[in-house]
């Protein structure tokens, strides 16, 4: 290999608590190992942010740039914008109307996220890193889906090819299975949206996408662009000495940030009936990283009974994978109304081999992803939740366990060592 250099943009990076920071790492890992110089911008993260306050808030920091687990990594002051700081004003922060009309004007001139602007932040330092030094690629991992503008404005300025990764798609809305419910005001704001990424992305080499569901409706978009599946996965280090799983009480983990979205009704009725035919189970629910969003975390202590709950706010990496490794089954509710949804979070559960509990079913990438791995079961009904848990439940009390019946071979698919080798083949294609 030559030593060509990549530069990585990821907003996200270790050592960032979110799970979106794992992929660019893996890459830039993988992308050391087959002999490329790969470059991480970044901002600042101290690790030990907890909130969605502190990860949206400033570090004013001077630039820094440093080996990690031998990858240069250069962390960039952050400041916040102005609509951000506006948006937390008490008259806007108590009012959706408000936020959306900010959002709305915003969308208008091209500032697609009000939240976070990496454009303003990271424009000077990487127009001159790509001016003092010579670069193949530009990468850029979204979201922030800024980070589009920002790649293509650094490429045409310095003539360096350029590829988007997508974790998401940008819009939401469109992956709702009924139109209709989409908003006036969000048909209006997207379709500035849809008219300035189209613009922007239009100059990109090249697509990659985490969901095989994103590419019909990128291609349909994009027609000229090509696009390259690259999964999320799990760390096969992480999880390579699983403790056997020990303790007097049965153990349900709901692990990472919910939504209001996501269905969690029909396993709280579930769960109900389980416990009227179950009256004496010792049995606990644990939902960790939920009171990240505080109305997610108020709805789960409503629909739940307390004796049984434990739920908190966001968990370190560390102790998320112990939590992970001592559970007895692992449940994710799914968003009912959208199409294509498919949380990194699945990626951990397959990787801890735990045994998954889907409430209901999204007749879609989970319900395929759960078909090919073996790895658990889809309760669609509150019933189906009661019998399954109790099946779990029953089984546990005779043998102290529950049997895990996933596809190694498949699962292996999913580490994210596998999914960084198709990552680094594109690379190696786009970079000839």
């Amino acid at each position: 290999m030559s030593g060509k250099k990549i530069l990585i943009i990821a907003h996200f990076y270790d050592p960032c608590n979110v799970i979106a920071s794992h992929r660019p790492k893996s890459w830039a890992l993988a992308l050391k190992a087959a002999g490329y110089e790969p470059v991480v911008l970044t901002r600042h993260w101290k690790g030990t942010e907890n909130s969605w306050k502190e990860f949206l808030g400033e570090d004013k920091a001077p630039l820094k740039e440093e080996l990690r687990d031998g990858i240069r990594v250069i962390s960039l002051p952050y400041k916040t914008t102005f609509l951000h700081k506006l948006t937390q004003w008490p008259v806007f922060a108590k009012s959706r109307i408000l936020r959306a009309f900010v959002e709305w004007i915003a969308s208008v001139f091209g500032q697609i996220e009000i939240d976070r602007d990496v454009v303003t932040n990271y424009s000077q330092p990487a127009n001159e890193l790509l001016q003092k030094e010579a670069f193949s690629l530009i990468l850029v991992t979204c979201n922030p889906n800024c980070g589009v503008k920002l790649a293509a404005r650094l490429s045409r300025r310095n003539n360096v090819p350029w590829v988007a990764d997508f974790r998401d798609l940008w819009d939401i809305d469109a992956q709702l299975k009924d139109p209709s419910q989409v908003t006036v005001s969000n048909k209006i704001r997207f379709f500035f949206v849809h008219r300035f990424m189209k613009k922007w992305l239009r100059s990109a080499r090249h697509l990659i996408v985490c969901n095989e569901t994103y590419i019909p409706y990128l291609n349909k978009l994009l027609p000229q662009l090509p696009v390259t599946l690259v999964k999320n996965g799990f760390e096969k280090n992480l999880f390579e000495q699983s403790p056997s799983v020990t303790g007097d009480t049965f153990t349900v983990l709901c692990l990472g940030t919910l939504h209001l979205q996501q269905d969690l009704q029909t396993f709280a009725s579930g769960f109900g009936l389980f416990l009227e035919e179950h009256p004496d189970a010792r049995i606990r629910l644990k939902f960790l990283g939920a009171k990240v969003n505080p109305l997610v975390g108020a709805k789960i202590e409503a629909l739940f009974p307390r004796e049984y709950l434990t739920v908190t706010g966001f968990v370190g990496r560390k102790d998320a994978v112990a939590e992970l490794q001592q559970a007895n089954v692992v449940y994710y509710p799914v968003w009912p109304a959208y199409w294509g949804i498919y949380p990194g979070k699945i990626f951990e559960y397959l990787g801890a081999r735990k045994t998954i509990l889907l409430v209901p079913n999204d007749y879609g990438i989970l319900e395929k992803t759960l078909a090919e791995t073996n790895a658990g079961v889809i309760a669609d009904t509150p019933r189906e939740c009661a019998d399954q848990l109790g099946l779990w439940y029953e089984e546990w009390e005779r043998t102290g366990t529950v049997g895990y019946r996933g596809n190694d071979a498949v699962i292996e698919t999913y580490t994210r060592e596998h999914q960084a080798a198709i990552f680094v083949e594109l690379i190696t294609q786009l970079t000839r």
